[in-house]
């Protein structure tokens, strides 16, 4: 990672939020990518933790083609999670290695 990232990561972190909410999303078929939000959900950052009973893999990245897969998003394990400093949730894809299986996102404004 590096500084530029990091900076962004800490900003966010550390900026007082006007509100904080969730929602989970699970991906109905392993090997197709789906947008986090099919809506625009403006954010100062986000918090995307793969699900505790995932049995597989989860891919986040920021394709907005639907072209992720394995080999170029970012894999998580169950209880994995990742801050991710973003403005808007619809710009986060994932996908996964187990039909039915998802994360739950936090997401802060």
């Amino acid at each position: 990672m590096n500084e530029k990232a990091l900076m962004r990561i800490i900003k966010a972190l550390n900026q007082p939020y006007k509100e904080a909410f969730n929602f989970q999303k699970d991906v109905t078929a392993a090997g197709t990518p789906e947008n986090l939000s099919a809506q625009s959900i403006p954010c100062a950052a986000v918090r995307i933790k793969a699900k505790r009973a995932n049995t597989g893999y989860i891919y986040i990245g920021f394709d907005d083609q639907g072209q992720l897969s394995s080999s170029n998003g970012t894999e998580y394990e169950a209880k994995d999670s990742e801050v991710i400093p973003i403005d808007d949730v619809n710009k986060i894809w994932i996908d996964s290695s187990v039909n039915g299986e998802g994360v739950e996102v936090f997401i802060y404004r």
